[in-house]
């Protein structure tokens, strides 16, 4: 599955990207859109989160949902069709699945409640149209518990993981203040343990689609 979905985050940026320049030719917007500059916005999309367990006794379901959120960031053009920039971003996930544990008598549950990260970004400016790689620090609030059924009784723990992110993207300038972007990424937060009725080992991992709007704030603001 998670194969499955990065082989789709590939294909999506690369579909965007010659859908945006097939509507940029079509449509009348300026040839030289300026990226540079501080820009905002929001975000919608798809997450899958990838518990992975330390051991076969450990039951963390996989468990996807959706995401939306809020970004800000600065693009600063190096060269003539390049630009290096930094982005913070932040979205409510909400993603939780529950499975029966190897003791019949509790339930696990697992999931995130929300997402962030501060990354760089490095594009390539094609007229309106910005194709860009992005990679740097993640954060993940992880939580879960097991429930033992007689009672019924909850162990719960949660625990903010930090990790690294990189992915792929392409924004395209709508107008001179708005661009409409689609970005897929990976993220891997390392190793950690949780409290529930025992400790509970997992190396969460999650991909992430999302499409996005951004304002330039610097227009906006005139």
């Amino acid at each position: 599955m998670k194969k499955y979905l990065l082989g789709t985050i590939a294909a999506l940026s690369l579909s965007a990207f010659a859908s945006t320049s097939h509507a940029a030719d079509l449509m009348d917007y300026p040839v030289e859109y300026d990226w540079a500059g501080i820009y905002g916005g929001g975000h919608l999309g798809y997450v899958g989160l990838y518990p992975n367990p330390s051991a076969p006794g450990l039951v963390q379901a996989d468990a996807e949902g959706v995401m939306y959120g809020f970004q800000v960031g600065y693009n600063m053009p190096v060269s003539s069709g390049f630009l290096v920039g930094l982005e913070a971003d932040w979205s409510g996930m909400g993603v939780h699945e529950t499975a029966p544990c190897t003791n019949p008598a509790f339930t696990c549950r697992s999931g995130a409640d929300w997402g962030a990260s501060v990354r760089a970004r490095i594009g390539m400016t094609m007229d309106n149209v910005l194709l860009y790689g992005t990679g740097g620090v993640a954060f993940l609030n992880y939580s879960g518990n097991t429930t033992a059924l007689a009672g019924p009784t909850v162990f719960a723990d949660e625990d903010i993981l930090v990790g690294w992110t990189a992915g792929a993207g392409v924004e395209w300038g709508l107008s001179h203040s708005i661009s409409l972007g689609l970005e897929g990424r990976y993220s891997d937060f390392g190793s950690a343990t949780l409290n529930y009725d025992i400790p509970y080992g997992v190396d969460p991992e999650m991909v992430t689609v999302k499409a996005s709007i951004n304002f330039k704030l610097g227009d906006w603001l005139k």
